[in-house]
């Protein structure tokens, strides 16, 4: 339905996508109807299903929150995994252009987006940025970002520095709207439509 209403880019997110037994034959069906398919990915599921991902969707995007254990706050103890996987399949594949890596700024981590982009072309794959975004709470004030953290953001090169929200490719600039239940539509995983990801 989705592409006979024009849609022409899909991004499957979570959640975690792969939990599903059935992501890489949904890929694949999205792949039938000629549309730009991104995958968003914590990089911990089994490297078998990343490489057959890799031979369906046009960004295989990895969610990280830093460039080192050091530096993840929020995804510490599964940088090392999900490094390893990262670095088998730029070894074992040779179109680097198919995968990303998607770093959510933070409170905690914002003072080092130079490290975490330097990361990104070091293993020479491309980046974007987004924002940590959560209801605040007991779990989640530590990471929401503060009124110095959107100054240090508003400092940065959006050239550079392409900040996202969720992967979607649009830089932080000035924008008569968003695009929200005009060019976006987002629908969660039991079905419900959102004019975009951030209304839920």
């Amino acid at each position: 339905k989705l592409a006979e209403a024009g849609a022409t880019a899909i991004t499957v997110s979570g959640g975690e996508p792969f939990v599903r037994t059935d992501i890489i034959e949904i890929l694949r069906y999205i792949k039938t109807k000629n549309i730009h398919i991104t995958c968003i990915t914590n990089g911990t599921a089994a490297y078998s299903k990343y490489e057959q991902a890799l031979s369906v969707v046009d960004d295989l995007a990895f969610s990280l929150d830093g460039n080192s254990v050091l530096h993840s706050f929020i995804r510490k103890d599964v940088f090392p995994q999900v490094e390893k996987t990262i670095d088998l399949l730029l070894t074992n594949n040779a179109n680097h252009a198919k995968m990303s890596i998607i770093f959510t700024l933070h409170h905690l981590n914002i003072d080092f987006f130079h490290e975490m982009k330097e990361y990104a072309s070091s293993k020479g794959i491309s980046n974007t940025f987004s924002i940590f975004t959560a209801e605040v709470n007991k779990e989640t004030e530590n990471y929401a970002l503060q009124k110095d953290d959107f100054l240090k953001l508003s400092m940065l090169s959006t050239e550079d520095f392409p900040i996202t929200i969720e992967g979607l490719a649009s830089s932080l600039c000035y924008r008569q709207n968003c695009g929200a239940g005009k060019r976006i539509i987002s629908v969660a995983a039991n079905g419900d439509v959102f004019p975009c990801q951030m209304f839920y």
